[in-house]
């Protein structure tokens, strides 16, 4: 059959017999021609993305959803989003494990440049080095990481090294009066490159402390 006399046949169905017949003798070709077309959606995304990069500086809150108010004040450019009752116990219970995977998606995709948590949640998160927060020592020089010192968390990775993995943030004055915790603390994403946003959210944070950057 010519396809221009199965294309007349294929007038002659009903609405119900034309799609049994396109899913009996087409389905492989639809199917192979939406995974195209994600293909190129995806592909010209990423494309717009390159020419075209989100400014916008995101920092997650674990452990600490009653700051975020405070959080968003300091720095009305800096996006500030919480996981709604996310804390280290409902991480290592397991009840929270899809904020786990929404981390990890949303570092991994960059959409994520920063997070406030407890040093408990950051260590538990990095199981392993440049897992899910950089090392200190590839944004701040190692006279800058000295004047940090007191505030550095260190992780230990497979080999037994220590490494600066966050910057605690517990005495700074947005926090008076309120519950801090066992501390709060803020790691960089391994994905981000927004540095020096997040710095300057960094510098007034700290503005005020004896450990001001």
């Amino acid at each position: 059959m010519t396809p221009k006399e199965e294309w007349e046949r294929f007038k002659t169905f009903d609405f119900s017999t034309k799609v049994q017949y396109i899913y009996d003798n087409y389905l492989a070709q639809l199917i192979v021609g939406a995974m195209v077309l994600i293909g190129v959606i995806i592909f010209g995304l990423s494309l717009w993305n390159h020419f075209h990069p989100d400014q916008n500086v995101v920092i997650g809150v674990i452990d600490y959803d009653g700051w975020m108010e405070t959080l968003e004040e300091v720095d009305e450019d800096i996006q500030i989003g919480i996981y709604q009752g996310a804390t280290y116990d409902t991480l290592v219970s397991g009840e929270n494990q899809n904020v786990r995977y929404a981390l990890a998606s949303q570092i991994s995709t960059g959409d994520l440049d920063g997070l406030v948590a407890s040093p408990e949640t950051i260590l538990y998160l990095q199981a392993e080095k440049e897992d899910y927060f950089m090392d200190l020592s590839s944004v701040y020089t190692s006279e800058e990481l000295a004047a940090l010192e007191d505030r550095l968390l260190y992780k230990e990775d497979v080999d037994g090294e220590r490494y600066p993995i966050a910057i605690e943030l517990t005495d700074s004055r947005i926090f008076e009066g309120g519950n801090t915790g066992t501390g709060i603390y803020f790691s960089y994403t391994v994905t981000t490159d927004k540095f020096e946003q997040l710095q300057g959210w960094l510098d007034k944070v700290l503005s005020g402390t004896d450990g001001e950057m």
